[in-house]
């Protein structure tokens, strides 16, 4: 009897999925999930196996990113079905990687039952990669950081980066459907095959929960504060008020160094001033903003503090003078450190990607100074004992790119970011869960300055040492001690990765091969 796919179970089990990232953080579910797809996988039906991907892909991600909805509604000034047109084509595409492992899982499953325990996994994280590198890129969600609450999970992330993790979650997912599999068969529940998983995790979880005993500081620490002016989004690039937010700043940086910080940050954009002039767009000259630029300087030396503020810089490229968003650097002699401009631009909102086709799409943020450029390298300054790495807002959901400043020598990770276009929906806490798991891959404090929040102090184990909520004003402060050694991901990037997509992609040779012969011997017959 053929067995008709239940779409709308297939998308509820998506959708209660995403219910194990923030801000639910129910994260028990993501290691069950998976299982109702893979179940019904098994299935033979012509409209499967990439449908039921697809329709799980659905209901996790448009859940998971239901918040974005209001981003466009309000920042995009979108009317509510076109917001709800973008809302659905992200979706959809993202829908579109648990639709490419549907097709392999289904075939796998029935083909190489016992291989599959480690096959789906590998083609999981090996899709979730793609993912997060195919056009720009976009790593949101990926299954492991729901395990960043678990903290023994989440360790191994030092040697795999977040892609072990997710292999972690996908396996336990791949395990309980095989148990319930052989249980509706009345078959023996357990199969050799299950101690590889049984050892895996085991393993993973262990080594786990050695790394989070406490170690011995071996370096003197740094008193740094974080100031969070939760400055409304919609205020921020008000003419009338940038002398008000700057002063504002000020003033709890003043709080901050008679708490004893000798490094203070402020967040990304922090106030309405660039650093830098333009002259004029085409052949010009860059001149700096003079009387910003002393007003900080003063404002380091009276205090004797190092301050570290995300700010518009401009670089000449190609004969054009174009923005960058940019990290600055102010010592306590008023001198000034190496500028860092981001490096990873957010598409639509700090660019127009392919502009040629696309320069009719209005960017998503008001306010802003013009499309900005990219930045071409990671940059570490010294503050006193610290070697510092800046990261800027969304640059820190990369893997990939975070590493490059600690593997640079950076001891110390800051993130600077303005999250305020998120408002109190669950993006804020989806951002700074994926900041815990970088702590962790390089195994460095990270100091995170959020102008609404969710401002923070991470340890290099993933726990949160000190935080804010959201939308409130004050300062952040605590001790840093710097970090020296670089973990194997740190040194090694995602080996790990590429293992899985080697078995991946050999078991998939092998089945098109065995595909082919077969197709090639009924020819021969007929």
């Amino acid at each position: 009897m053929r067995r008709i796919l239940p779409p709308g179970i297939l998308v509820l089990s998506g959708a209660l999925t995403a219910l194990a990232l923030p801000q639910t953080a129910l994260w028990p579910l993501i290691l069950v999930g998976l299982v109702p797809l893979l179940l019904v996988l098994d299935w033979k039906m012509p409209e499967a196996p990439a449908l039921a991907g697809l329709l799980w892909g659905l209901g996790y991600f448009g859940c998971l990113l239901s918040w974005l909805f209001r981003f466009f509604r309000r920042y995009g000034e979108l009317n509510p079905l076109l917001s709800l047109t973008l809302l659905a084509m992200l979706v959809a595409y993202l829908a579109l990687f648990p639709a490419l492992f549907s097709c392999a899982a289904a075939r796998w499953q029935r083909q190489y039952p016992a291989a599959s325990l480690v096959l789906l996994p590998c083609l999981w994280v090996s899709l979730e990669w793609v993912r997060g590198h195919f056009l720009s890129g976009f790593p949101w969600g990926a299954s492991g950081y729901a395990l960043t609450e678990f903290l023994p999970g989440i360790q191994i992330a030092s040697i795999t980066g977040i892609y072990g993790v997710s292999f972690l979650v996908i396996l336990s997912n791949v395990l309980i459907a095989g148990w319930m599999r052989r249980l509706a068969r009345a078959e023996s529940i357990f199969r050799a095959g299950d101690s590889i998983a049984f050892v895996l995790v085991g393993a993973a979880v262990g080594w786990g929960w050695l790394q989070l005993r406490p170690g011995e500081a071996n370096e003197a620490a740094t008193r740094v504060a974080v100031v969070q002016a939760n400055v409304p989004q919609d205020q921020k690039w008000n003419a009338a008020l940038a002398r008000s937010i700057v002063a504002k700043h000020e003033r709890f940086t003043d709080q901050a160094a008679a708490a004893g910080a000798t490094l203070v940050l402020w967040p990304e954009s922090s106030s309405p001033f660039p650093i830098a002039v333009p002259v004029s767009a085409a052949g010009g000259e860059i001149h700096p903003n003079t009387e910003y630029r002393e007003r900080l300087e003063f404002l380091a030396r009276r205090l004797g503090i190092s301050l570290l503020f995300g700010t518009v810089d401009y670089r000449k490229v190609k004969g054009q003078i174009r923005p960058v968003n940019a990290a600055a650097l102010i010592h306590s002699d008023g001198s000034w450190g190496e500028t860092y401009a981001k490096m990873h631009l957010v598409p639509f909102g700090e660019y127009v990607p392919l502009s040629g086709i696309l320069g009719f799409v209005n960017r998503m943020v008001s306010g802003a100074i013009g499309d900005f450029v990219p930045g071409e390298k990671p940059v570490v300054v010294r503050v006193g004992p610290l070697r510092v790495g800046t990261v800027i807002c969304y640059e820190m959901i990369f893997p990939e790119l975070v590493r490059r400043f600690a593997e640079s020598g950076a001891t110390l990770l800051v993130n600077l970011t303005n999250d305020a276009w998120f408002g109190t929906s669950a993006g804020p806490y989806q951002h700074f869960q994926m900041v815990r798991i970088r702590a962790v891959e390089n195994r460095r404090y990270v100091l995170r300055a959020a102008n609404t929040g969710i401002s923070a102090i991470v340890d290099p184990q993933g726990r949160v040492v000190a935080s804010t909520r959201l939308m409130q004003e004050g300062i952040l402060e605590g001790n840093i001690a710097p970090r020296q050694t670089k973990t194997f991901y740190t040194r090694h990037g995602d080996v790990f990765v590429i293992l899985c997509a080697i078995l991946a992609a050999a078991a998939l040779a092998a089945h098109f091969t065995r595909f082919r012969g077969a197709g090639e011997g009924l020819a021969k017959h007929e």
